[in-house]
């Protein structure tokens, strides 16, 4: 699979003002602490069994932690916030040109 730029995707992500999502994308967001949030995001990453190349951490710091997950029905965004004790999981499919191709 290849990447392409998310610049939109993280907007939203993020919560920038003017950002809004695709009709077609899901957005969940859990309260939990980050190292809870880092254990889950390493669960649901090897529930999905996609390949390691498939996985891109596009923010690592030790505050917020951004992945990326390309998986056959489109891509997952993973956000863990230490700051607002939040964890963020946003599914693209293919069509919303999240960076990951078919």
């Amino acid at each position: 699979m290849k990447k392409v730029t998310l610049v939109g995707a993280l907007l939203v992500l993020l919560g920038v003002p003017g950002a809004s999502h695709t009709a077609t994308s899901q957005r969940e967001t859990q309260s939990m602490s980050f190292d809870a949030c880092l254990a889950a995001k390493a669960q649901k990453i090897a529930s999905l069994q996609v390949r390691p190349q498939d996985i891109v951490l596009l923010v690592n710091t030790s505050d917020l932690t951004i992945s990326q997950i390309c998986t056959a029905e489109g891509s997952m965004l993973i956000t863990c916030n230490r700051s607002n004790h939040q964890m963020v999981t946003t599914q693209f499919p293919h069509s919303a040109d999240t960076g990951c191709v078919e």
